[in-house]
């Protein structure tokens, strides 16, 4: 079978492209889950000697801080009538602000359970209810001032969903940088057609296909609108279902100018290097040669 390479754009822009595919999708793909996933952590109170921690370990409510001094009552509470006002409240993890009946606005940060501990404090500002798993051992700690860390007892997860997000993010974008940074640099070397048996073979940076050229049309041509339908499509490297002058066509090609079309079984448009060769080698393999 006769080979046929398609013309390949200056190696320059194709690394430049490649270079800002990967800027875009690796970091997105590494990063960007690191820190989500960060911020997906258990729930959990840390007290020491002077301050309280209170990690919510959800995305959208910051750690927060509380100096011990600033409290002015620590009880254990029943809560009634929840209200989220802002936050999230999914499953066994609940964050944010959040009313309830006797006492009004607090800031919550619980496994949504009715067992918890209310922190008021001196300056009058909204209260914090915390559910830790022993809530009279946390209000002995608070007023001892004994170090320790303290968990929800449901837990404090964010939904099973959440924590595999970050998860989902790297598999999926990795692989997605990878693959068109391929694409982008090395793509435009594996495009080729091979003519010859009957049969003309075109040949991608993943896949081949086999297309028979006996009493198909072949012309040189060169379309005015193009639309891609399905496949890949970025400055040299053009593969999979386009739609070229309103004509539903299999592309496989380098640029999207001028190439040629045949026309059997399938509609198949390519962009060999030398058209006028490739022509003349589907004319000898079975093609008929049609008016441009």
């Amino acid at each position: 079978m006769e080979s046929f390479a398609a013309p390949v754009q200056r190696r320059t822009a194709r690394l430049l492209l490649g270079g800002l595919l990967a800027l875009l999708t690796v970091p997105m793909g590494t990063v960007f889950p690191y820190l989500l996933n960060r911020g997906l952590q258990p729930m959990a109170y840390t007290l020491d000697a002077e301050m309280l921690t209170i990690r919510p370990g959800g995305m959208f409510t910051a750690e927060r801080q509380v100096p011990l001094s600033a409290l002015a009552s620590a009880d254990t509470v029943v809560l009634r009538g929840g209200r989220k006002v802002a936050g999230t409240a999914a499953g066994r993890y609940c964050a944010g602000l959040f009313s309830y009946d006797g006492l009004g606005t607090v800031f919550l940060a619980s496994d949504c359970s009715r067992q918890g501990v209310l922190l008021r404090l001196r300056d009058g500002s909204r209260p914090i209810v915390l559910t830790p798993d022993n809530a009279r051992s946390f209000v002995q700690a608070v007023v001892q001032r004994t170090q320790g860390v303290w968990r929800p007892a449901g837990g404090g997860m964010p939904s099973r969903f959440l924590r595999g997000l970050p998860w989902g993010l790297a598999a999926l974008l990795l692989p997605l940088g990878v693959g068109l940074l391929y694409l982008a640099v090395w793509g435009p070397h594996r495009l080729c057609y091979r003519v010859g048996d009957g049969v003309l073979e075109t040949r991608g940076a993943v896949l081949r296909r086999r297309y028979p050229i006996v009493g198909a049309r072949v012309s040189r041509y060169r379309p005015r609108r193009s639309w891609r339908m399905a496949g890949a499509a970025m400055p040299g490297y053009y593969t999979g279902r386009f739609r070229l002058d309103g004509q539903s066509v299999q592309v496989w090609a380098t640029t999207m100018a001028e190439g040629v079309l045949v026309e059997g079984t399938a509609r198949v448009w390519v962009t060999p290097q030398d058209p006028s060769a490739f022509v003349a080698a589907m004319v000898a393999a079975g093609a008929v040669e049609a008016a441009a």
